[in-house]
């Protein structure tokens, strides 16, 4: 078998390759009907591939499906689905061209040599677009995430679950499409965000719906010390179960989370079956709260601070002292005083 370099080598030799590639049945059509023959044989070439491909896709398809229909709310990774058949296109592709190429005469052996090399170059000058690709695989065999999930990006180890459900805007959305180098999210702003698949192994990626689609809000509230707390904490129980969109299991409830600078910390913990709903439910959820405590004088406290004029405060430390410094005399002197005075 030749040596792929030399015959390379021999392709681009002006006596030799040129000459082959000349001597070809693609520059040597002396009539039409070597013409047609030539441009049916691609035709039949590129119509078999075609179907081909069509095939492999359905074979895949099934195989990775197990012939149900492909639907986000099933358990499929169309990930793997796309990924296995753009590979298997792109090699069927291939392998028409190399058809094509051997049967009008043109050596291949070279050709596949210098597509090679070719690509050890194309590699240092596209190593973002490799790693997004290699990336890509990464995510096929981790699967964070599937098509249909909602998810919120945050820079790594930095955002906590409050965070994430919170910042809304371009970091939070659902996955519409998940491609070889790129992954599309549609964000609560009906906007496509298209985020390179490296970027995903650089941040935290918390997924709201890859197991189950519920999720549990917490609201922190805080009422002031001279506020009914029993009554407080009734308020925030009836609210959750008014609401038919918090579901009655796992049960609502409030827990009592300290005490503050300025009042009492509680906190309304409750089980929505959406996390898409999370924004629009922690919004009316606190409105509520606000008419609720209003309505039945429950004070919601703001900060506090205590100003001391300078003057009065050294006058009534110099006097509180002055005090101190009495009773200390006059103790003194009762401990020096005889028994006998005290008869």
């Amino acid at each position: 078998m030749a040596d792929p370099i030399s015959s390379m080598a021999e392709t681009f030799n002006s006596q030799t390759g040129l000459s082959q590639l000349f001597d070809s049945a693609l520059f040597n059509i002396s009539n039409s009907e070597q013409l047609w023959k030539l441009l049916f044989f691609i035709v039949f070439v590129l119509i078999v591939a075609k179907l081909g491909i069509w095939v492999l896709n359905k074979i895949i398809e099934r195989a990775l499906t197990q012939g149900k229909a492909i639907d986000k709310r099933l358990k499929v990774d169309q990930f793997k689905l796309k990924t296995t058949q753009k590979i298997m296109r792109y090699f069927v592709w291939f392998i028409a061209l190399i058809v094509i190429l051997q049967n009008i005469g043109i050596e291949v052996t070279a050709l596949v040599a210098a597509l090679g090399i070719g690509g050890i170059a194309i590699a240092f000058g596209a190593q973002e677009t490799i790693a997004n690709i290699i990336a890509g695989f990464v995510l096929m065999a981790d699967k964070p995430f599937k098509i249909g999930d909602r998810i919120a990006l945050g820079a790594k180890g930095t955002q906590t679950l409050d965070q994430a459900i919170s910042i809304g805007g371009d970091n939070w959305g659902d996955i519409i499409d998940i491609g070889l180098r790129s992954t599309k999210v549609k964000t609560a702003n009906n906007v496509v965000v298209i985020i390179p698949n490296a970027e995903f192994t650089k941040r935290d990626i918390w997924n709201f719906s890859l197991y189950d689609p519920r999720i549990r809000l917490v609201l922190n509230v805080n009422i002031a010390y001279e506020s009914n707390q029993q009554i407080a904490k009734k308020i925030l129980l009836e609210l959750c179960k008014e609401d038919p969109r918090i579901l009655k299991e796992p049960s609502p409830d409030v827990l009592f989370r300290g005490f503050g600078d300025n009042g009492v910390h509680l906190s309304s913990r409750f089980w929505i079956k959406e996390a898409k709903d999370a924004q629009e439910m922690t919004s009316q959820m606190y409105e509520k709260i606000k008419q609720e405590f209003d309505a039945y004088g429950i004070e919601i406290p703001y900060p506090r601070r205590q100003i001391i004029n300078d003057k009065e405060f050294r006058a009534e430390f110099s006097a509180k002292r002055k005090q101190t410094k009495i009773k200390h005399e006059q103790q003194e002197k009762k401990e020096l005083m005889p028994v006998s005075q005290f008869k």
